[in-house]
């Protein structure tokens, strides 16, 4: 039976992977929904390093990217006990790997985060979240810090993201 509704998380680091899941957490969602929570590591860059420091450097990756999803996994479950919920972390391009994961499971909503990169920075390393969003058939939902505000222009409203350890 297909569940009422798909949610792919594609979450990044810690700090942007508590973004994404403060967001799936603060909402409600149907019994039944099917979530999937990934983590891509990228390979690494055309230098010309020594391969044991590629695979140590991977091996500490995957480890670290495990731990993450799985925590995010965790908790998606204890809030959303009826829900069905998976973790993978895979390895290769994000916005690839997105790609593919949504033709073989096909998500109606993809929660990701955004570092906010601008201007040349973007232009040089890319995003991967406006990736995602112009070459997915179903919703994507991005989600970003909040944004430090100077108080004179929105009395009240200063906020910004919040810190801790782990997810």
């Amino acid at each position: 039976m297909k569940p009422k509704q798909q949610v792919l998380l594609a979450i990044d680091d810690e700090t942007f992977g508590k973004l994404v899941l403060d967001f799936v957490l603060a909402h409600k969602w149907e019994n039944e929904t099917a979530f999937q929570v990934i983590h891509v590591i990228e390979p690494p860059p055309p230098f010309d390093f020594p391969a044991p420091y590629w695979e140590l450097a991977i091996e500490k990756s995957i480890k670290s990217a495990t731990e993450l999803v799985e925590q995010a996994r965790d908790r998606i479950r204890k809030s959303f006990p009826d829900c069905l919920v998976e973790s993978k972390v895979l390895e290769g391009y994000p916005q690839d790997q997105i790609g593919r994961i949504v033709r073989d499971w096909p998500a109606d909503l993809i929660v990701t985060g955004s570092h906010g990169r601008r201007g040349l920075v973007k232009m040089i390393l890319g995003s991967v979240s406006t990736a995602v969003a112009y070459q997915s058939a179903c919703s994507v939902m991005v989600v970003r810090p909040a944004a430090k505000t100077s108080s004179k222009n929105c009395p009240g409203q200063e906020t910004g993201a919040t810190s801790g350890s782990g997810l």
